[in-house]
């Protein structure tokens, strides 16, 4: 399947959840239960939320465990591992309860270093890792990427398990919580990783609340092409119309998604909202990272071949107004491919993009 996937141009990856442990399924669970962290009475402790085991990185065997994975990958000739779930290997000792190492002093941060080590050691330098449900800070040094923003599309499925997410939930809401995410994390980028905000997803159905028109599939794609990391596609392509297919299809934005150079995206910050400190966000969040905040910032930037690049976010229920500086005036605006002039109305829950007319010196 890999070498498929190479001959026809593509990058094989995989996605891998190697903490997670399912109960009962056949390998870890039910041959070496023990390489799983364990309660005080000697039985895998199980994650509440989930209902799961976790591996126990400090358990040898279990170390060992994970670089074979990883060599095993490499070998079916995959270059990208999306490795998710992996704050289970840094479960604090005593959270929500006591919970037992094979190494006991050992804390769940460290645990976590060494599982990903044993990981990373067999996948080797040249297989990408991206990094998801993971804490942020112990894994630089460890992942190419990581997932900085929430699970897209998740929330309307937790509606129907009864999960705490608020009715009004969007798809288009989903997106700003995403931006609230993105921004934040704006100074991690290429400093500490690269920065995933998240899938782009362009399906659409107006009886679907969670569906993308095609202004809000415009923005995701937007965010996660000025961020430079991941750019990502979940929808089911050969299921898309013409319509939602226009959206990654657009010739400008694929020349900005692509128009990139190496140097770019490794050194300085390649994307930043310039607005994020302009006004004050929401300290109270109700729902951890759903949770879209006050204020998010309007104006993004970054550069492509030394080419200013600014991004023109309307995240309010009325027209915003912007005056473009004179760089911009005159050149082609991306989606839309109309003239850029003085003034530029950008419709709301929409972007508006321009590059400057020539190189940056």
């Amino acid at each position: 399947m890999t070498q498929a996937i190479k001959t026809q141009g593509g990058r094989p990856g995989i996605w891998i959840a190697p903490f997670r442990v399912e109960p009962n399924s056949l390998g870890v669970a039910t041959d070496n239960p023990d390489w799983c962290l364990q309660t005080n009475e000697g039985v895998p402790w199980r994650e509440e939320r989930h209902q799961t085991w976790c591996l126990d990185a400090t358990h040898p065997s279990a170390l060992r465990w994970l670089y074979d994975l990883g060599e095993q990958i490499k070998t079916w000739g995959f270059v990208m591992a999306k490795i998710d779930f992996t704050y289970l290997a840094a479960l604090d000792n005593s959270y929500p309860e006591p919970i037992v190492r094979y190494e006991p002093h050992v804390t769940g941060l460290e645990a976590f270093r060494r599982g990903w080590q044993a990981l990373v050691a067999g996948l080797g330098d040249d297989v990408y890792t991206l990094a998801c449900g993971t804490p942020t800070l112990p894994v630089v040094g460890l992942a190419h990427a990581n997932r900085v923003g929430h699970d897209l599309a998740m929330p309307r499925v937790f509606q129907k398990i009864g999960h705490p997410v608020d009715q009004g939930w969007t798809g288009a809401v989903g997106v700003r919580a995403q931006a609230r995410n993105a921004a934040a994390r704006w100074a991690q980028h290429s400093r500490w990783y690269e920065a995933d905000p998240e899938v782009v997803m362009t399906w659409s159905d107006p009886t679907n609340l969670a569906a993308y028109d095609t202004e809000t599939a415009r923005t995701m794609a937007t965010m996660a092409a000025l961020v430079g990391g991941p750019f990502l596609l979940a929808d089911d392509l050969c299921a898309l119309t013409q319509t939602e297919r226009s959206v990654i299809e657009n010739d400008h934005f694929l020349d900005l998604l692509i128009r990139s150079s190496s140097s770019e995206m490794k050194t300085g910050v390649p994307y930043r909202p310039i607005d994020v400190f302009a006004r004050a966000d929401k300290p109270e969040v109700s729902e951890h990272v759903y949770s879209q905040g006050d204020g998010l910032a309007e104006t993004w930037t970054t550069t492509r071949d030394n080419r200013l690049v600014v991004a023109w976010f309307n995240w309010g229920d009325s027209p915003r107004l912007v005056k473009p500086a004179p760089d911009f005036v005159g050149t082609q605006e991306v989606w839309t491919g109309e003239e850029i002039g003085a003034d530029l109305s950008v419709p709301p829950g929409a972007v508006r993009i321009a590059q400057s007319a020539s190189n940056r010196s």
